[in-house]
């Protein structure tokens, strides 16, 4: 809980600058809020791949569609900020287990990152040349997590 002199947690993140610089030995994490307009989901699609828009149209929901394509359009325009390249042109491989790498042909700086999202909010984080992770998770009201850990 903050104290009534703080800002909401919400309001303390701030926008990337247009070409931000990482340097070794920082991470870099990034709040991404995931209930985009209709509209602006519509211009997001655009710069995903054609596996990810393959994937974004398997969702069921269209919330959970919509917050995929939030999240990855999101990936990709900071990404883009970082190595000063066109969004949409980033590529991607995929380990054994479905985590993204960007492909070394267009990540000069080595950079490594982790998406994680839960409900409508997202976190990317990011470093050079070593593996980074991230997690995020909703609070939910009257969940027995006690119970489980039991």
């Amino acid at each position: 809980m903050l104290a009534t002199n703080q800002k909401p947690l919400a309001d303390a993140w701030c926008n990337p600058p247009t070409n931000p610089s990482i340097a070794s030995g920082e991470a870099h994490v990034w709040r991404i809020d995931l209930e985009l307009p209709g509209a602006d989901i519509d211009r997001e699609f655009i710069l995903l791949s054609a596996d990810e828009r393959d994937r974004a149209n398997r969702f069921i929901f269209k919330k959970d569609r919509n917050r995929y394509i939030a999240a990855r359009s999101a990936l990709r325009r900071t990404l883009g900020r970082y190595l000063q390249d066109d969004p949409a042109e980033l590529r991607f491989t995929y380990g054994s287990h479905g985590k993204p790498s960007l492909h070394s042909a267009c990540n000069p700086q080595n950079l490594r990152f982790n998406l994680s999202h839960s409900g409508e909010v997202a976190l990317i984080a990011l470093a050079v040349a070593t593996e980074v992770g991230i997690d995020v998770e909703r609070i939910r009201e009257n969940f027995s997590c006690l119970e489980i850990a039991r």
